[in-house]
């Protein structure tokens, strides 16, 4: 099922939509990041020789997805706006001197530069996560996990819209790829 839920990702991402992997414990949400990240690496997108480590204990270079963690009010980015928690990133460049790095907001575009430290207590890659509240914007949700988790995922969309769900629940439940709009109710599971 991982593999059905991380190839549904991928081609969510090739095709351009903001997507994110969502697992049931943080053994197989950090498998599903460390696979993501090789595959961009192999494609050329992230710069696997200059990296920092984040809180998750993986690294991040030059084109990964990175998440906020915690907000911080001191963080401000060009926009005047300052990190908060579930914010995603797109990282722009290492700065070696000082451990920090330039990332780009996915929601806003604003840059902002986030410090060696708050990148090891606050950030993690942004491939994949478990089901504590979700980043904005997403517009696609990939779901691994047992079928109490995949019903908790429904109330993600009256508070964080997306466009679009994929769950990929265990052997006894079929694969079910649902369609909703932020105005749209969740259609019933068929078993």
């Amino acid at each position: 099922m991982a593999d059905k839920a991380y190839l549904a990702w991928q081609a969510d991402t090739r095709a351009g939509k903001s997507s994110i992997l969502i697992g049931a414990d943080n053994e197989t949400v950090g498998l599903l990041k460390e696979r993501a990240q090789a595959d961009r690496v192999a494609q050329g997108e992230v710069d696997p020789e200059h990296t920092l480590l984040l809180s998750d204990g993986l690294r991040a270079g030059s084109g990964d997805t990175v998440i906020a963690r915690g907000n911080n009010r001191k963080l401000v980015d060009t926009d005047g706006n300052f990190v908060s928690n579930g914010t995603l990133f797109d990282v722009q460049q290492i700065i070696r001197r000082d451990g920090s790095l330039l990332a780009r907001r996915r929601d806003t575009g604003a840059s902002v530069i986030l410090p060696g430290a708050y990148l090891e207590s606050s950030v993690e890659l942004g491939y994949a996560t478990t089901g504590r509240p979700q980043p904005k914007p997403i517009q696609l949700l990939n779901f691994l996990g047992l079928l109490v988790l995949g019903l908790i995922i429904f109330t993600f969309n009256a508070i964080y819209p997306i466009s679009g769900l994929g769950l990929f629940l265990l052997p006894v439940i079929p694969l079910v790829r649902l369609a909703l709009g932020p105005a749209q109710a969740a259609p019933p599971l068929r078993g």
